[in-house]
């Protein structure tokens, strides 16, 4: 009772802070050639003045993610424009980085044909993909001011962009820094006097100490720092002083917690309502376990440089990443079987013969409910986490793929015990798996050249989704056993990637 009064509080007291801060926005379709644009827009605070900061997301992410640096940067006369990138977000138009840099010029076009903005009084803020593409744009459009965190590589513009700011998270990949580096080079160096911002030839590139590349949309050093670049850019002279308050992630936070904590207590009353038979283990040797898991890993990573099954999928390196699950999964299976020999000695039964309907529907419940839940609460400006129709199309058709990896893991992991150290041990094997897993994606990322490389961008928050979908999938597993649990883990892996790649 305690957790449920704690959850229902946190996620009231964040849901109220977000409530009172998106009732400012409004969200539109901009069509812009043929292009059309979900856009969220946030209005000057005094009155229309043409003065903007129009925003662009990276690879893999959505407008929403760039919700807290739009706070944060616009001034009281700017407006602010987020945009979804095709295949991104609530745009289904599939996905291509020619075809997102195209429709961003449109867009500017658009908005400048209304009235919108004024090229003299607009910055340009990309992070990852939508850096790259702010640079690119440079040819096209000469905006006051360019920033950007993090950018992808690419091909370089004929000329530099306006009063450019660069940004370089100290936890970047290399070939990012890199990056970095060759602009710096060709930009000549630093120069933020004045008369260098006044001449539209102003450069610094900025290492962010102790960001990641994706948190660098919520570093408030960073945001000051682009803050503090654009008054001299866009008015000749720094803005006014402000604060950059945390309320954003502050509530965004604390409502994840709450669902959190209302999590457990929701599993154990569905346990009580729904009579369950007792759960079976599945017959799953652990002999030998690491060996088998690298063998398997290296086999998928083989057998998918020659092919990939799940090209159907259409989502960027999504095809990839569930035919290696897949792949894994029924390789493990083959591998770690042992039901036939020991289930005849002890009598037990196959958890997924007949009669494990019961724990696999209850598991699929708890798993759509956990999505519809944390997803809705996702979307309050944090991340676009809500499925449109072609996603949840994409969702439904990995969920299968998915099942045999998730149901090896919870088979050789076992049962949760309620002990210290039965716990930490369970999380340390489950750790070491996913992390031959993850590691064996190295190999066609850097040698054989066809790899997932999102994989490796997003690989701090895949770990912490990880810990996570481990803590649910366990409360699950005491009460609708092993296959339960793998159908509920399996939907949190089909939805993570249903919401985050993008439509190809």
């Amino acid at each position: 009772m305690a957790r449920i009064v704690a959850g229902i509080l946190l996620t009231s007291v964040g849901l109220l802070a977000l409530l009172a801060e998106r009732h400012m926005a409004s969200e539109r379709i901009i069509t812009a050639g043929s292009c059309r644009l979900p856009t969220t827009i946030y209005p000057s605070v005094y009155e229309e003045t043409g003065q903007a900061v129009v925003l662009f997301h990276g690879l893999a992410a959505n407008r929403r993610l760039m919700t807290t640096m739009a706070w944060w940067t616009r001034w009281d006369d700017a407006a602010a424009y987020l945009v979804d990138l095709p295949g991104h977000g609530d745009n289904p138009e599939p996905f291509r980085f020619q075809r997102a840099e195209a429709c961003a010029a449109a867009l500017l076009d658009k908005l400048t044909s209304e009235g919108k903005i004024h090229p003299e009084k607009t910055v340009l803020l990309g992070h990852s993909m939508g850096g790259r593409t702010v640079i690119r744009l440079a040819d096209a459009y000469p905006a006051a001011s360019t920033v950007a965190l993090s950018p992808a590589p690419g091909e370089s513009p004929r000329r530099m962009p306006s009063n450019l700011l660069i940004l370089s998270a100290q936890f970047d990949p290399p070939r990012l820094k890199e990056v970095a580096r060759q602009l710096a080079a060709a930009a000549g160096g630093e120069r933020s006097e004045a008369v260098d911002f006044n001449q539209k030839r102003a450069f610094r590139l900025l290492p962010v100490p102790r960001a990641t590349h994706t948190s660098l949309v919520f570093d408030p050093f960073a945001a000051e720092q682009i803050y503090n670049w654009m008054g001299p850019a866009v008015q000749g002279q720094p803005f006014k002083q402000r604060d950059f308050p945390f309320r954003r992630l502050l509530a965004a936070l604390l409502g994840l917690l709450g669902l959190g904590l209302l999590f457990g207590p929701i599993v154990q009353l569905t346990s009580r309502m729904v009579s369950l038979p007792a759960p079976v283990a599945p017959q799953l040797s652990r002999k030998g376990l690491a060996a088998r898991w690298l063998l398997t890993a290296l086999l998928a990573v083989l057998l998918l440089n020659f092919f990939v099954p799940l090209r159907f999928l259409r989502l960027y390196d999504g095809d990839y990443l569930v035919s290696y699950l897949f792949v894994a999964g029924v390789v493990l299976m083959a591998l770690l079987w042992d039901g036939p020999r020991r289930g005849a000695r002890s009598g037990q039964v196959s958890p997924i013969g007949a009669g494990a309907w019961q724990p696999v529907v209850v598991g699929a419940l708890l798993g759509l409910a956990t999505v519809l839940a944390f997803g809705k609460w996702l979307d309050c400006q944090l991340y676009d986490a809500w499925l449109n129709a072609p996603r949840w199309g994409r969702f439904a058709a990995m969920l299968p793929f998915l099942v045999p990896y998730f149901f090896a893991e919870e088979g050789v992991l076992g049962a949760p015990i309620p002990s210290f150290s039965a716990t930490a041990g369970r999380y340390l094997r489950f750790l070491l798996l996913r992390g031959i897993l993850w590691a064996a994606l190295l190999i066609p990322i850097f040698v054989l050249g066809g790899g997932p490389i999102l994989a490796l961008l997003l690989a701090p928050y895949l770990a912490l989704f990880s810990i996570f979908q481990r803590m649910g999938t366990d409360a699950v597993h005491r009460t609708s056993g092993p296959a339960g649990a793998a159908v509920f883990a399996a939907i949190l892996a089909a939805w993570l990637l249903a919401a985050a790649l993008p439509i190809t």
